[in-house]
């Protein structure tokens, strides 16, 4: 059965801040239920889960305030195996968790650790890696699997545990529409067997349906509750106005074209074109032929064709199931990995090193791209002789006024997405490729990214993002290209 978690006037300053992370939060989650703490980047919601797992203040220094309580028991009195056995905790950035280099062991560590017998701990991995539906990644390594694949490890890994209390931090955010189902479902199985799960999370759709209670947070406090009926009757206004993602399923997106040619059963049959609209003067275009990109011994793309035009104002969102490629084709386009095949940019064949000079791709993990000491210098490096008004004006456009100084490993993870992009916006690379650029993102990060794409595009860059957000894609009035793996 669940467990009772407690936050009794709980406070928390992280070490070197000026400011309480938390402050003064009263939380009661019964055994059994399953609540959702959202609210804007930066208002908590991450640092009640390392309370609860009790990473503050043991990993993430900092001066405490109040209790924290599993069934009456302080966690900062829990051995650290009694705590691993009770609590089990999927974060955002799966690599942060992963102990292994193969899916198996992964999935078995926590057990291992445990001190299972060999064939329960065989059952577990068998059993969770059913549960989130990664059976076909067993036997792989886990540093050649898409971002959306490792996030379902990590969720298998901590459920072959059998922890009573589920603690997640933003657990959809790499994750497809298919992908983020097989999550719901296998969230729903555990609340149904008792589970007490506490969820942080911007996308609110997909756990409406199981959510008990869904927290705002602002400023390191809890600001409102709802129910989930309560929070899809707000009006529209409020919601934006109190930063929000919308809590509504999203619908699917409009003019889509599939191209295939993703696995090696079956090789492109024909291009796929995805126009932006008419064309305006010189748009750009990128055509590939028979494209083939491999990684890690396997063939991620085989054989794929397509054709993209670019028109001003439009966006070119990549879409499709997690593994199908969408990363590797984006880097393919920029020049970052090796490739079989043709790419042309404007009628032209370019070269691997042609791509990397002529485009600018903007990562899904923003620390292996910046490389400056302050935000500013990262836009001065994308642009040589950019004035520093022009600076602060781009900063400001995401949300980022008065960082121009602030060194870019010390900002937030989301913070580190919008600098990234906005390194993007003020380099003159005519292709602009994104990958996951609103991954973990609130609703207010996500308008600014949309706002600033299709500036982008409206400039007559050929602006290509691969994502899973639905929401920005909506915003961006994107037009859709799905990558499908061949064999489907």
């Amino acid at each position: 059965m669940g467990v009772r978690i407690r936050l009794d006037e709980f406070g928390f300053r992280y070490l070197g801040r000026d400011a309480d992370a938390l402050s003064r939060v009263d939380l009661d989650v019964a055994p059994g239920e399953t609540v959702v703490l959202t609210g804007r980047s930066g208002c908590g919601k991450s640092t009640v889960i390392r309370a609860v797992n009790g990473l503050v203040p043991d990993f993430h220094a900092g001066t405490v305030e109040g209790r924290v309580l599993l069934d009456d028991r302080d966690v900062a009195d829990l051995p650290s195996h009694e705590r691993a056995a009770l609590v089990g905790t999927v974060f955002q950035d799966p690599r942060s968790q992963f102990f292994t280099t193969t899916v198996d062991d992964e999935i078995a560590f926590a057990c291992e650790n445990l001190g299972l017998p060999s064939a329960r701990i065989a059952e577990r991995v068998e059993r969770s890696a059913a549960l989130v539906g990664v059976e076909a990644l067993l036997g792989r390594e886990v540093f050649a699997l898409s971002s959306g694949q490792k996030q379902l490890v990590a969720l298998a890994s901590v459920l072959a545990a059998d922890p009573a209390v589920l603690v997640l931090d933003e657990p959809a955010a790499n994750l497809d529409a298919l992908a983020t189902a097989a999550l719901t479902a296998a969230l729903a199985r555990l609340r149904a067997g008792g589970t007490t799960i506490l969820v942080a999370e911007h996308r609110l759709a997909y756990l409406l349906p199981l959510a008990d209670r869904v927290l705002r947070m602002d400023g390191g406090r809890i600001a409102d509750a709802w129910t989930p009926r309560e929070l899809l009757d707000l009006p529209e206004p409020v919601r934006v106005d109190l930063g929000l993602r919308d809590p509504a399923p999203a619908p699917g997106g409009s003019s889509v074209r599939r191209t295939r040619g993703t696995s090696a059963e079956r090789p492109a049959e024909s291009p796929a074109v995805a126009s932006a609209g008419p064309s305006g003067d010189q748009p750009v275009r990128v055509e590939v032929r028979g494209l083939v990109v491999r990684v890690g011994g396997s063939s991620v793309l085989d054989g794929l064709d397509l054709d993209v035009r670019a028109a001003p104002g439009r966006v070119v969102g990549i879409t499709g199931p997690i593994g199908s490629g969408k990363t590797t084709l984006a880097r393919a386009l920029c020049g970052l990995v090796r490739t079989r095949g043709e790419i042309r940019v404007d009628g032209r064949a370019r070269s691997r090193r042609q791509r990397v000079a002529g485009g600018f791709f903007v990562m899904q993990d923003t620390d292996y791209q910046l490389f400056s000491d302050s935000a500013a210098h990262e836009l001065e490096l994308s642009r040589p002789g950019i004035d520093r008004a022009e600076v602060d004006r781009v900063l400001g456009t995401l949300g980022l006024g008065g960082l121009g100084d602030a060194h870019p490993l010390g900002l937030s993870g989301g913070q580190k997405q919008r600098l990234a992009i906005a390194a993007a916006a003020v380099n003159p690379a005519r292709l602009v490729v994104l990958d996951e650029p609103t991954s973990g993102l609130d609703a207010d990060g996500m308008r600014r990214v949309a706002r600033i794409l299709r500036d982008l595009a409206a400039d007559g860059r050929l602006v290509l993002v691969t994502s899973h957000d639905e929401e920005l894609l909506r915003e961006c009035d994107a037009v859709r290209l799905a990558l499908v793996p061949a064999a489907a």
